[in-house]
């Protein structure tokens, strides 16, 4: 094979090659915009597996939210009860806080039944 043949080779190959892309002329636009979205959307600061993280985090965080308002709301009643209440202040502070007056002696006594569940 001689050089005249090589390049008659090249230049076929170019030829063609030229001619596909005047054919599919939308194919360079699709790389652009692929690659576009492949580095926003993979490696970029908006990446996918950013905005799964981030979408988990706020919906443990509005759990959370919910949880904490909840208990605001029950321990809301509570203190109502109690100031509303006498009783209910030392009610309280014996039974949750296990208090007791100076001269009192507590004896704890434990269900048996209820510490094997």
């Amino acid at each position: 094979m001689g050089i005249r043949d090589k390049r008659a080779s090249l230049n076929s190959k170019k030829q063609r090659i030229i001619a596909w892309w005047r054919r599919h002329w939308y194919v360079k636009y699709l790389v652009v915009i692929g690659f576009f979205f492949l580095v926003t959307f993979v490696f970029g600061d908006a990446n996918i597996s950013k905005q799964i993280r981030y979408k988990s985090r706020i919906n443990n965080l509005k759990k959370e939210l919910r949880e904490v308002k909840e208990r605001y709301h029950q321990d809301s009643v509570r203190l109502e009860e109690i100031r509303a209440n006498k009783q209910g202040i030392e009610h309280t502070a014996r039974e949750l806080y296990l208090m007791k007056r100076p001269e009192e002696i507590i004896f704890l006594i434990k269900d048996s039944v209820q510490d094997k569940q």
